[in-house]
């Protein structure tokens, strides 16, 4: 039977048994020790965060202080009066909203803006140095085509398409997606995207808001707001044309 040595008096054992303790508990601290250095030298990669999507909207200067001037416009249809002896100007920078229930007929007026031979009757001038572009309501880019979104805006370094894409949160493995298996949603986006490659100063947009996300919405919002040209669209989204329109055509 071994011998418990009483309290304040050292066995012959003790010494080598906390020896050896502290030498573990003196290895430990140290590895401890060195690990904290360790941890302490290397720098840590943020986590990714993704940058907020934006829109800029480039544009040539407009050379009058008139972008368009509509003059009696008039369009039947089937014996129905769509609108008649409509006319107003589109000042330089000017945003219009174009209003009305469905069927009113402003996809017709927003058309015949662009071929004026399509309307019953009336004259369409544009200003001096005028380029326009068109966001139509019906989003046909790509809509039954097999190529990738890449190879869809071939006109763009593929590096340039990314990067826009990216603005309106179209990142990654996106430009890769066959166009036809695309979203209304994100057709517009990348119709968008085609918006800021022709630098034009007067834009003509029909349901720009239909089938985007709020942020999306949010993107396109503050950049029509900020764009020096001047916009007409038709839309049903009320807080939409409060925040960008400057003025309101209702049919």
């Amino acid at each position: 039977m071994t011998k418990v040595p009483k309290r304040g008096v050292e066995s012959k054992f003790s010494k080598p048994y906390f020896a050896a303790l502290q030498s573990k508990l003196d290895r430990r601290a140290k590895a401890i020790q060195s690990r904290a250095h360790a941890a302490a030298s290397v720098e840590l990669e943020k986590p990714f965060e993704a940058d907020g999507m934006y829109l800029d909207l480039g544009s040539a200067p407009i050379r009058s202080a008139i972008s368009l001037e509509a003059r009696n416009l008039a369009k039947s249809f089937e014996g129905r009066v769509l609108f008649e002896g409509i006319s107003f100007d589109l000042a330089r920078g000017e945003k219009m909203a174009v209003v009305g229930p469905n069927g009113a007929g402003k996809s017709t007026l927003l058309m015949g803006l662009l071929d004026p031979s399509s309307l019953d009757r009336g004259s369409v001038e544009w200003g001096l140095g005028v380029r326009v572009a068109q966001l139509a309501q019906i989003r046909s880019f790509g809509r039954h085509d097999s190529r990738t979104v890449l190879e869809g805006l071939e006109d763009l370094d593929p590096q340039r398409a990314r990067d826009l894409l990216a603005r309106l949160g179209l990142r990654g493995d996106f430009v890769l997606r066959k166009m036809e298996v695309l979203s209304v949603g994100e057709r517009t986006r990348v119709e968008l995207v085609r918006l800021l490659l022709c630098e034009a100063n007067v834009l003509i947009l029909d349901e720009p808001t239909n089938h985007l996300d709020l942020p999306s919405l949010e993107t396109l919002e503050q950049a029509l707001m900020q764009f020096q040209g001047s916009v007409i669209f038709a839309c049903h989204d009320q807080r939409f044309v409060e925040k960008v329109a400057d003025q309101a055509l209702r049919l």
